[in-house]
């Protein structure tokens, strides 16, 4: 097996199981084990000594000596107590090293996993101290890129489950009535993925956008042994003339109807391949390589593909699913903060439709790196999922995904593309909150937890200026709208989000200000279905 090509860190309370942990996931990852505490010890006194003798300020200056010389020695698994990354220093060089691992384990267990061990800092009451030590180092522990909840596991099954994080990803198989096809969330190898899905098709083109295609594109096109066709991306490129560009360099190298499309960029690319690969000789197929976390959760998974029309969002579009979807975590890593910022909205948004885990965890998100979101991603492409297989074509069901879309969508076309998907999104999630709270529909607290929690990821959640705006010229143009009625999803409880149909003139008196509950013809609405 050859060996993870970097350090990985062990961090975590007392009693969640570093040191077990350690030597049992370093064959996993091809790696030696370094023992920070083994390391103290071989000065030639034992820590307990050396608490006693010098108190616990001399032995964290020993265990930081210790943790700076295995940063710069060869990749490893970095084994040090609950206290070796506290400091900052320590965490920024962990982190420049290799991914830094949190097991994460609760007092009680952690408690019951010490008895007997005589650790200096476990002296009296060890769930009080524990519990008191959780507390004051939640914050550090929080930025580990990768958490694993250890109580109720084997240590063989935490050091499987890391291993596998580390290594594999995560992939969720998308089955339906007219396709199926595999999600693979590749923390490494997935441009070795893509050509060992592309090595099937005998010509291949890759699309992307002018950035990412200086980043990823150029390499990929040469390894896959395609043409690469960029376009310069942007909201203002999402154009029928672009597709037509597209399908010029189709023709140009003879794409057939055998051959492949590899959409390789954020989420415009892939509607904008998507769809130029689905009117393309009635339909070739396409490989979607989401780059951006939006993207990633979101838009590449479920077969919509669309160019907008007078910026009017999506309006010109078709269902072509993917023959598959290979997410390369590692692209997260050059992506803009504010682009990764933006992704999480769509996160947040999955979050509230079906998943209140998914809700907490987001608001626990620190670094967003790679391994942090790892299974944040996977657990948001399953929700879609989950919907998508039961709604294939947003006949019903699915057309819960547009929560925070109908307002979102009208926020966006109105900025020019100022504001970003995502953060059209948030603002839209906080409108269409409101206007369920003014229904009758979504309970104030769900409104006031939707909007701190984009408040605690530092995404936009004051739409008020955007009420002060014409959107009503874009909700008119909205896909949803029949004739003048608009399918708004709407929560009415964290993790259930149900549609409505609401009256454009209500949504008019709405943003007008205007209190609904006496408002003609804006009460009474009731759900066109069940959660």
């Amino acid at each position: 097996m050859p060996a993870y090509p970097r350090h990985v860190f062990l961090t975590g309370l007392s009693g969640a199981g570093k040191s077990t942990v350690g030597p049992l996931l370093a064959p996993r990852l091809g790696l030696p084990v370094v023992d920070l505490d083994a390391v103290v010890e071989a000065g030639g006194r034992p820590i307990a000594q050396i608490f006693s003798e010098d108190g616990e300020a001399a032995f964290r200056e020993l265990e930081r000596r210790a943790l700076l010389a295995a940063v710069d020695g060869p990749p490893a698994v970095v084994v040090g107590g609950g206290g070796a990354l506290l400091s900052p220093e320590a965490r920024q060089a962990a982190r420049s090293a290799g991914t830094v691992a949190c097991l994460v384990v609760g007092p009680e267990t952690a408690a019951d996993r010490c008895r007997g061990s005589g650790r200096p800092l476990l002296s009296g009451d060890p769930v009080a101290r524990l519990t008191a030590l959780l507390e004051a180092r939640a914050a550090a522990y929080a930025t580990a890129d990768v958490r694993v909840e250890t109580d109720g596991l084997t240590p063989h099954e935490v050091a499987e489950r890391l291993a596998g994080t580390l290594r594999g990803g995560r992939s969720l198989d998308v089955a339906l009535s007219a396709a199926r096809y595999t999600v693979e969330l590749r923390t490494e190898d997935a441009f070795e993925r893509v050509e060992e899905r592309a090595s099937r098709y005998r010509r291949r083109v890759v699309v992307s956008d002018r950035r990412v295609a200086s980043l990823y594109g150029e390499a990929l096109a040469r390894r896959l042994g395609a043409q690469l066709v960029v376009f310069p991306g942007g909201e203002r490129t999402k154009t029928p003339s672009t597709v037509t560009a597209l399908h010029r360099a189709f023709a140009s190298e003879t794409l057939g109807r055998r051959d492949l499309v590899v959409a390789l960029g954020g989420g415009i690319v892939g509607d904008v391949a998507g769809y130029a690969a689905s009117t393309w000789l009635r339909g070739v197929d396409v490989l979607q390589v989401p780059t951006t976390l939006l993207a990633q959760v979101d838009s590449s998974v479920g077969g919509k593909t669309g160019v907008n029309l007078d910026r009017v969002k999506n309006a010109v579009g078709t269902f072509h699913h993917p023959v598959g979807v290979i997410a390369p975590l590692h692209t997260l890593e050059t992506l803009p903060r504010r682009q990764l910022r933006a992704g999480l909205a769509e996160l947040v948004k999955h979050g509230f439709i079906a998943d209140p885990g998914l809700v907490a965890a987001c608001r626990r998100v620190r670094s967003g790196a790679p391994l942090e979101l790892l299974d944040l991603i996977r657990s948001s492409v399953e929700v879609k999922r989950r919907i998508v297989v039961e709604d294939e074509r947003e006949q019903h069901r699915r057309k819960v995904l547009n929560f925070g879309h109908t307002f979102g969508h009208a926020i966006e076309a109105e900025s020019r593309g100022r504001v970003l998907h995502g953060e059209a999104v948030a603002l839209g999630m906080v409108l269409e909150c409101r206007l369920g709270v003014a229904l009758g529909i979504t309970p104030k607290a769900v409104a006031e937890e939707v909007t701190e929690t984009l408040r605690a990821l530092g995404l936009p959640h004051r739409p008020d200026d955007w009420l002060a705006r014409d959107l009503g010229r874009w909700l008119v143009a909205d896909k949803k709208r029949v004739h003048d009625v608009i399918d708004v999803a709407l929560p009415t409880r964290i993790g259930v989000v149900d549609y409505f149909p609401v009256p454009l003139d209500t949504i008019g008196l709405f943003a007008r200000g205007a209190d609904l509950r006496t408002a003609s013809g804006a009460t009474g609405i009731a759900p066109r279905m069940g959660s």
